[in-house]
């Protein structure tokens, strides 16, 4: 196709990827910070409502992780199918009345009924994987900086719900925080995927954005048409796909244990739930700077490098926990070692996009889902019980260290560039 037949737009309007970078940006930043940063804060309260050790209260999150696991694979391949303003719409409702089954419900049964049902369902099809998946369609040159954009929405779910549930909880009590928090998120997100989401755009919008040039659609791997797609058993013989999956999903279950864990743990240094939310807060906020710089670094440099300086800082956080040098301190700490920390995820994102392309990265992420959700599971329980049995977390966290550094050495053995399904 040459230059001169392709319909450019007048008038010098924004390139319509960032429209859509804005709506995945508010709908993932909304439903990670109402679920998973949010769930810490009832920890304690369901421990003392329900009589619950630490162990049995990590039931809930766990809940959440298995039924990401079970739905990520089927999701991930309807995202890649079905309309995405279609998709997010109906996240957002069944999220919604997920949340309104826990505001009612009068047994952990039911609660856990609902966080591995609709919840998970809602998060998954309204959330970060939508998201990831629609931003990596409309961006090939800057698809970093802009998948690292997206990364930032978990750090600022983290700033701005962590303070929301804690008020929430402290001044109308846990069963109307959650109806709030239900209902508002997914009013938010309905309407945002309704204006503002599109599936795919055309080669001209590709070029009118810069994201590919003319000469890229003559056959080269880098046209969107060239993109393959990949089937579940072509991901499952791929070698990067097994690196990426255990390798990130090692890391990204270390940081998921740790969310769930610092309230209660903070609680055993002698501080309160307001206090040990403006910690979260701030590592959160820092985590914004670190997941777009991720995010541009990897577009201009080795992922793997940016993994590696990510795993490290990851270490010398992970060591600050085992030493506890004070509230102060350790508020320094997340104010600096978050920059580094926040890279996880772009770095995740990223490398799966990179590998198998966007037409194929909703499969790819849906797909990982199934590996990497037991690990988290693992580790939650792991550190609940090690709580429950030493009555502190030094062990559990030095658990922690060594997954991430075997976490360095899986992604460090990853090929690097676009992978083409084995026939």
């Amino acid at each position: 196709m040459q230059e001169a037949t392709i319909a450019r737009p007048s008038g010098g309007l924004p390139y319509r990827g960032w429209l859509v970078v804005i709506a995945g940006f508010v709908c993932a930043m909304l439903t990670v910070g109402a679920t998973v940063y949010s769930f810490t804060f009832f920890v304690p309260v369901l421990v003392e409502e329900f009589g619950l050790g630490y162990a049995q209260a990590n039931i809930g999150i766990m809940a959440l992780l298995l039924g990401m696991m079970v739905w990520s694979p089927l999701v991930g391949r309807l995202i890649d199918r079905l309309p995405i303003r279609l998709m997010v719409a109906a996240g957002a409702v069944l999220f919604a009345a997920g949340f309104l089954m826990i505001a009612t419900a009068t047994s952990l049964k039911v609660m856990l009924i609902a966080t591995v049902g609709p919840i998970s369902f809602g998060m998954i099809a309204a959330g970060a994987l939508a998201a990831n998946a629609i931003t990596a369609r409309w961006f090939r040159r800057r698809r970093g900086l802009a998948i690292g954009i997206i990364a930032v929405a978990t750090s600022c779910g983290n700033a701005v719900m962590s303070p929301i549930a804690a008020n929430a909880i402290e001044h109308f009590g846990w069963r109307a925080a959650v109806a709030g928090i239900g209902v508002g998120v997914s009013l938010i997100v309905g309407v945002l995927a309704l204006l503002l989401m599109r599936d795919r755009p055309s080669e001209a919008q590709l070029i009118e954005g810069g994201e590919i040039t003319p000469a890229m659609l003559d056959g080269s791997a880098a046209a969107p048409a060239a993109e393959p797609v990949w089937s579940t058993r072509a991901l499952l013989r791929e070698r990067n796909f097994w690196l990426i999956m255990f390798g990130c999903g090692l890391i990204l279950a270390s940081d998921q244990t740790l969310i769930q864990t610092n309230a209660p743990y903070f609680r055993t240094k002698g501080i309160s739930l307001i206090d040990a939310s403006w910690l979260v807060s701030v590592g959160g906020v820092s985590a914004v700077v670190g997941k777009l710089v991720a995010g541009w670094l990897a577009d201009h440099v080795d992922v793997r490098r940016v993994f590696a300086v990510v795993a490290l800082f990851h270490v010398i956080l992970l060591s600050l926990y085992m030493i506890w040098p004070g509230y102060w301190v350790m508020l320094g700490a997340f104010a600096l070692i978050g920059l580094a920390v926040g890279g996880v995820y772009p770095v995740w994102t990223v490398l799966t996009a990179n590998s198998f392309g966007s037409r194929s990265f909703g499969s790819a992420l849906g797909a990982m889902a199934v590996g990497m959700q037991p690990l988290s599971i693992a580790a939650l329980y792991a550190v609940g019980r090690i709580r429950d049995q030493t009555g502190n977390y030094n062990l559990a966290f030095a658990g922690l260290l060594v997954m991430v550094v075997l976490a360095f050495i899986l992604v460090s053995l990853t090929r690097p560039g676009a992978r083409v399904p084995k026939a």
